[in-house]
């Protein structure tokens, strides 16, 4: 949290923010991810072009080359829509983050029961995440204690169009305590069960 911003908020200016910062790793998994994300974006253009024309996805994606990722966004029509940017380093993006009205998560299924650092730093911005994969740790983390939304790939299609148009918003409990997730709580953990 030292490197985290005061939670703004989205501004109210009628544009819907969905920002992604990371890495798209898990290799064919992160492909069925960017596909159904594509999918989705066009079955919302279809379904809310009013809604869809104030949208906008924001991906600053590391350790990769995106030059492919940006080919199919084209391909789909949606260079307008899904904007492609250079990582940046945390101070810089937690601002950016905390303005989104959607945080979207893609986890393998091999990482579905481990909440790591990027769920510490979204839980303490308090903007709603939106998991995409296999059911376990981290969607019931997510789920249960109000903290977004979590879905199967294959659903993404039906939720994000009515995200986008505002039938759906997703809600964060302000009161979630972040203590278990803080780094000097979890080197106290450590210490006790771990190292004793």
């Amino acid at each position: 949290p030292d490197e985290l911003v005061h939670p703004s908020g989205p501004p109210n200016d009628g544009l819907f923010r969905m920002v992604y910062a990371g890495s798209l790793y898990g290799a064919g998994e992160a492909e069925t991810y960017f596909e159904a994300l594509l999918k989705a974006l066009q079955r919302s253009r279809e379904l809310h072009p009013e809604a869809f024309a104030n949208c906008r996805v924001d991906l600053y994606i590391t350790g990769h080359d995106t030059a492919r990722y940006e080919a199919r966004v084209a391909g789909a029509g949606l260079s307008d829509t899904v904007r492609f940017h250079a990582p940046l380093p945390a101070r810089e993006i937690f601002p950016i983050l905390a303005q989104a009205d959607v945080v979207p998560i893609f986890i393998p299924s091999g990482n579905k029961d481990f909440l790591g650092t990027k769920f510490t730093e979204l839980f303490f911005l308090r903007r709603p995440v939106l998991h995409i994969g296999e059911t376990g740790l981290v969607s019931r983390t997510i789920m249960e204690n109000r903290l977004g939304a979590s879905v199967q790939v294959n659903e993404l299609v039906s939720l994000l169009p009515r995200l986008i148009a505002r039938e759906v918003v997703l809600d964060v409990d302000p009161s979630y305590d972040l203590t278990p997730h803080l780094l000097e709580h979890i080197t106290d953990r450590l210490l006790q069960e771990v190292l004793v």
